[in-house]
């Protein structure tokens, strides 16, 4: 609320949390005696979502000042916005070191977070990404609906942000792309989850997800990881000089 420049509406889900939330104008509550999970959870505030855009944000997150409209003016027709992501210390203020840029998955689906923050001001205000985490991110809310929402099937949490990237990619009616702002920047409080055993049961494994991943984009899923890789490696593995030489080639 306090680093949003433009209008906005939040909606908290306490998710089986008991204590009180700041009171605004601005904010609406779902409360849930018991747990529903994230993926339930953000299905049933997009629901109830007035506005054209949908941003997700955990908890334990902060955003750095003019957030809301940075991510808009990115996140144009079919696309999913998301920014760079630096730790937070017990204060909320950013630890000097650590965060990641973009994102990237293995053939296997193995999630890579890279720090890069020098590439990240070499690059251009919004890039392509490969994939994302699912601690920040907005989306058109037509958008979020044409790819079908949180698969609840996946289960309670886990794999949010690699479950995103495949079908934005590898929708065959609604294929879209993925963009990071590198001027707009998500803290994160890491080492929160540690209360989590109610979500276990039905945390989406790495199996669980491979095997959703196999039977939902399994015909194009190796050949596209793969292109993917070779097309973004240079973003995220080498120094400044093999940004610029891909760029180059790219061009």
């Amino acid at each position: 609320l306090v680093t949003a420049t433009g209008k906005v509406e939040i909606i908290i889900v306490l998710d089986g949390w008991t204590k009180d939330v700041v009171r605004d104008e601005r904010v609406i509550v779902l409360k849930k005696s018991e747990p529903v999970g994230r993926r339930v959870a953000i299905n049933e505030a997009a629901r109830i979502a007035k506005g054209k855009y949908l941003f997700h944000l955990d908890a334990h997150c902060t955003m750095s000042e003019g957030w809301d409209t940075k991510l808009k003016c990115a996140c144009t027709g079919r696309t999913v916005v998301t920014c760079l992501v630096k730790p937070l210390d017990e204060n909320w203020k950013y630890k000097k070191r650590g965060g990641y840029s973009f994102v990237s998955l293995s053939p296997k689906l193995e999630v890579k977070w890279w720090s890069g923050y020098k590439l990240a001001k070499d690059c251009k205000v919004a890039e392509e990404t490969m994939a994302f985490t699912g601690c920040a991110w907005m989306i058109q809310k037509d958008y979020f609906w044409e790819l079908g929402g949180c698969d609840e099937s996946l289960g309670s949490y886990g794999h949010t942000g690699s479950e995103w990237s495949l079908k934005v990619w590898l929708h065959k009616e609604f294929p879209g792309r993925l963009l990071i702002r590198v001027d707009v920047i998500c803290g994160h409080l890491f080492g929160t989850n540690t209360d989590n055993k109610r979500y276990q049961v039905n945390m989406a494994s790495d199996s669980v997800f491979y095997h959703w991943a196999i039977h939902n984009f399994g015909d194009v899923l190796p050949t596209l990881v793969n292109r993917l890789l070779f097309r973004y490696r240079c973003y995220w593995g080498g120094n400044n000089s093999e940004l610029h030489n891909c760029r180059r080639r790219k061009s």
